[in-house]
């Protein structure tokens, strides 16, 4: 509205973080990027609160430049998540962050979406060095132990895997392989020590689990003040 100078400047910024939540958020901006194809390479973040079915697709292939994409594991069942499945391999981002905020939706959409997650990281992104837990480890979500036990095994055979964020505390007796993986440097907490559910970890006497591992791997668990130590 200012000047032409002045927008294509603010596009840069403008187009470097996409939020989608709604299927027609979805199909304008595959709309806009076909017709601009030069605004989808500026895109670098990129959150899909959903799958919305074929659009996903035609989103993906105009934004090939993605450094950080984040998904939501809550979808609908009548949510497609074929076209965002197919298409996750056209990126090479270095951070994915997977999110999940209740235990209703395990359908075929969403285990579809998992077992396509757990292949890009395991064999076709080869940048990726940070990735975000979508669940907790001490949990009562019996629907989708199965998704939680992929994701962890994915992460295990994640080549280049640095750093990981964990919603909430955790046993760190059950991440123990991960923790042991030469390329990791840090598992981070969401939550401070101890205020998970206003109780300390499940299974422990004296609040502290992480000083019964050795050393070294006590060096990788990262709390957000107020911690242990």
């Amino acid at each position: 509205l200012v000047c032409r100078n002045w927008n294509q400047i603010a596009c840069m910024s403008f187009y470097h973080t996409i939020i989608l939540s709604t299927a027609e958020q979805a199909r304008r901006l595959a709309r806009t990027l076909s017709n601009k194809p030069h605004l989808g390479v500026r895109v670098r973040k990129l959150l899909f609160n959903g799958g919305f079915g074929a659009t996903a697709s035609k989103i993906m292939k105009c934004t090939s430049n993605i450094t950080h994409i984040s998904l939501s594991l809550a979808v609908n069942s009548w949510d497609s998540t074929k076209g965002l499945c197919s298409s996750l391999r056209s990126i090479q981002p270095c951070s994915l962050s997977l999110n999940d905020f209740n235990n209703t939706y395990n359908n075929i959409q969403t285990r579809t979406l998992v077992a396509a997650i757990c292949s890009c990281v395991t064999v076709h992104w080869n940048r990726l060095v940070k990735l975000r837990f979508p669940y907790e480890t001490d949990w009562e979500w019996k629907e989708k132990t199965e998704n939680q036990y992929l994701l962890l095994r994915a992460m295990y055979d994640t080549p280049l895997l640095k750093f990981v964020h964990m919603p909430a505390p955790y046993n760190p007796h059950l991440l123990l392989p991960l923790l042991s993986k030469p390329t990791l440097h840090a598992i981070y907490s969401e939550t401070p020590f101890g205020f998970m559910r206003g109780c300390h970890i499940k299974g422990t006497c004296d609040g502290l689990p992480v000083l019964q591992l050795p050393h070294a791997l006590c060096e990788k668990i990262r709390f957000p003040l107020p911690g242990p130590w």
